[in-house]
């Protein structure tokens, strides 16, 4: 009889613990991915940054600003151009799950170079910020 109540109080235990814990892992949430497509030295002092944002979440949001850092290598993997904390406010706009919206944007830099050859882009240590709406 013993084994059968420490049993049922082991099996209430672990059931309080689920009720409590599952609500929390089952709340709708936005998550904005930013995500760059491509980026193009057009002339001295200005490259345009063409990407989109993503709504992977499950619920509506809209987003503030993106933070990035930036480099740029020529064909042979040696750094043209590189800059930090590179940041985007995209116009006004609500992300619902699964949407997603371009963007266009352009940096101006006296030392970014003029170059017509291939070259490639990394961006890192990307941040989105958001905020719920109404949905």
């Amino acid at each position: 009889m013993k084994k059968m109540v420490s049993r049922f109080w082991a099996f209430f235990a672990i059931m309080a613990i689920c009720i409590a814990v599952m609500p929390q892992w089952a709340e709708a949430k936005p998550h904005i991915d930013f995500r760059l497509n491509h980026v193009y030295l057009n002339s001295p002092g200005e490259i345009t940054i063409e990407g989109y944002y993503e709504n992977t979440g499950d619920q509506q949001a809209n987003p503030e600003w993106s933070k990035f850092d930036l480099a740029v290598y020529d064909e042979n993997g040696d750094l043209l151009w590189a800059d930090t904390d590179i940041y985007y406010y995209p116009e006004p706009m609500a992300l619902g799950p699964g949407d997603m919206q371009s963007f266009t944007f352009y940096v101006h830099n006296d030392s970014i170079p003029e170059y017509h050859a291939k070259y490639r882009w990394k961006k890192t240590k990307a941040t989105t910020h958001w905020v719920r709406s109404a949905g």
